[in-house]
């Protein structure tokens, strides 16, 4: 399967899923980041994944874990070590239609 295809039908999912993400009660800060470090995930543990020789594997593989590493330290220094208090923008992430809650 070609990796751009496979890319496409994600991004696809990523932007039905922030659709939904514009109801009350829905966290798109889980969606965004859930949807990057799958796809960071699956280039790392999916054998099939090819670059027709652009670029070694094995550089993909390390850019990947390296990546989701500093994706996940990032989370969580920014919600449990030094929690963001002043967002403007966060709250349309969170649940930007309005809602009785």
């Amino acid at each position: 399967m070609d990796p751009w295809l496979a890319f496409i039908k994600a991004l696809i999912t990523l932007i039905i899923l922030f659709l939904i993400g514009l109801l009350p009660m829905i966290d798109n800060f889980a969606n965004l980041f859930g949807f990057l470090a799958g796809l960071l995930l699956a280039a790392i543990l999916f054998p099939n994944f090819d670059l027709k020789g652009k670029v070694r594997r094995t550089i993909v593989i390390v850019v990947c874990i390296v990546t989701t590493l500093l994706l996940i330290a990032g989370l969580i220094v920014t919600f449990y070590i030094k929690p963001i208090e002043k967002c403007e923008w966060c709250k349309f992430l969170s649940c930007p239609l309005p809602s009785s809650n």
